[in-house]
């Protein structure tokens, strides 16, 4: 079991910092840019005739309002429609897969080689292409590929 997760990890190790960097990211879009964005494009109201109010008395503002006026004044019955969809959601997630990754199928072998430190890469590379030869002697390997970093 601890190589199924050692496994997993080989996947997923960085995913961490990946996730966290874009959360942290997406938080300063929020808080600070898109409300300077905001407010130096869309704060203009001298220019337009009417001012304020013009702004606001269109059509697609006045439905708008009403249906937030509709939402607020129903409160309790919007909080049961989300409480709905949520538990909804949840009953559909029973359908989702619950693996982040698939399992390998067949057997895996990694074998890591770890050189001294200073040894040139063409005595690591020998060493690599001397383990490959037996692996692929052996009668069950299938694919042998190795990468030298």
């Amino acid at each position: 079991m601890a190589s199924l997760y050692r496994r997993r990890g080989e996947y997923a190790g960085n995913i961490f910092w990946i996730v966290g960097f874009s959360l942290i990211a997406s938080w300063f879009m929020a808080v600070a840019f898109t409300p300077y964005l905001g407010v130096s494009s869309f704060c203009r109201t001298s220019l337009i005739a009417g001012g304020t109010h013009a702004i606001y008395d269109t059509p697609n503002y006045r439905r708008l309002r009403a249906v937030i006026k509709a939402a607020v004044r129903h409160k309790f019955l919007v909080c049961d429609a989300v409480k709905l969809a949520f538990d909804a959601s949840l009953v559909g997630m029973g359908g989702v897969t619950q693996q982040f990754f698939q399992f390998s199928d067949g057997p895996e072998v990694l074998v890591e080689v770890r050189m001294p430190e200073g040894m040139s890469i063409e005595a690591t590379t020998k060493a690599v292409e001397k383990l490959e030869g037996w692996l692929k002697a052996q009668p069950e390997a299938e694919l042998v590929s190795s990468y030298i970093s």
